[in-house]
């Protein structure tokens, strides 16, 4: 029996009744004979050396059964010509990469070896931000561990076309693991969104895209997204929030800037924000500095505002007349 992980060595053939775990390799034949591990050294490689992982011994785990057998032989050859591997068992008794497994019993003159393959260990990151109420709550900013593992994150999903039930998992284990908001989570979906719609456009035109393509790759990839952005907008206040994040994009993604009134249209139109959403933020814009961002887009945003206006009076009209 062959646990999860385990890495059997080149030249080494499994005996009968044998359990080989991450943890251990119990050999258990009835038959008498040398140390399990005293051909441990077969290949030149040693415990250590197969919890390494011998680049000269890549061979072995070739899909190819033909390549694999003949790499399998040539390292069994060379461990029964060396001598004192018996003794140098007995001086390790412990198999594996720091000294992972021990050895049970005793095994026949083919002797089992196993250890754990060995596993990466991703660097330690520590997150220097707050506990999420940092005073700029809107942006990610450079050097932000969870807006630059998540973007790579949910990117990558995106690109793969993987269910919005799926993305938002991984998504909402970032958040829970850095201690972040919604609403750092529905900027990292936006601008997330933002650069497929990108991509798209660029793939489209064979380099940059004319704004004509952009803007038609823009409204199509926000229309089929729409469910993930909406997972993270609950409210009017979710809303504006959002398009706060939407406004600290232009540096991490330029051409987003000039066309902020765009994006901010596609998402009222595939319902991600709702009217009173953006009047919120409208409001909040209004009130900021003179030359800040957000006086800008609310600027640029001015047409749509106003349509925006004339559209919810005309409903206001409409619902008094049907009362009376």
């Amino acid at each position: 029996v062959i646990g999860r992980g385990v890495v059997i060595g080149a030249g080494a053939e499994l005996a009968p009744r044998t359990l080989v775990t991450r943890h251990a390799a119990h050999a258990h034949s009835g038959g008498g004979g040398e140390d399990a591990g005293s051909e441990s050294d077969s290949g030149g490689a040693g415990p250590e050396g197969w919890a390494e992982g011998d680049d000269e011994d890549d061979a072995a785990f070739s899909d190819d059964e033909d390549e694999a057998a003949d790499a399998a032989g040539a390292a069994g050859d060379d461990a029964k010509g060396e001598g004192g591997a018996a003794d140098a068992a007995s001086a390790h008794p412990m198999l594996g990469d720091a000294g992972v497994g021990f050895v049970h019993g005793e095994s026949g003159a083919e002797t089992t070896f196993a250890c754990p393959r060995p596993r990466p260990q991703p660097p330690m990151e520590v997150d220097v931000s707050d506990d999420g109420d940092s005073d700029d709550e809107h942006a990610g900013g450079d050097g932000d561990i969870f807006w630059d593992n998540a973007l790579e994150i949910v990117g990558g999903m995106l690109e793969d076309g993987c269910k919005v039930d799926n993305i938002v998992l991984e998504l909402n284990a970032l958040k829970f693991a850095y201690n972040r908001s919604v609403a750092d989570c529905a900027g990292v979906s936006a601008q997330s969104v933002l650069a497929a719609a990108y991509g798209a456009a660029e793939r489209a035109a064979g380099g940059e895209p004319p704004r004509k393509t952009l803007l038609a790759k823009l409204k199509r990839t926000i229309a089929s997204w729409s469910a993930l952005l909406q997972r993270y907008v609950a409210s009017a206040e979710d809303g504006a929030s959002l398009i706060h994040n939407l406004e600290d994009m232009g540096e991490a993604l330029p051409w987003t800037a000039p066309n902020f009134q765009f994006a901010l249209q596609a998402l009222y139109d595939d319902d991600v924000l709702s009217e009173d959403a953006i009047l919120l933020w409208a409001s909040e814009a209004q009130r900021a500095a003179e030359g800040s961002v957000s006086r800008t887009r609310h600027a640029q945003c001015a047409e749509f505002l106003t349509w925006l206006l004339e559209a919810e009076e005309e409903d206001d009209d409409s619902d008094e007349e049907s009362d009376d």
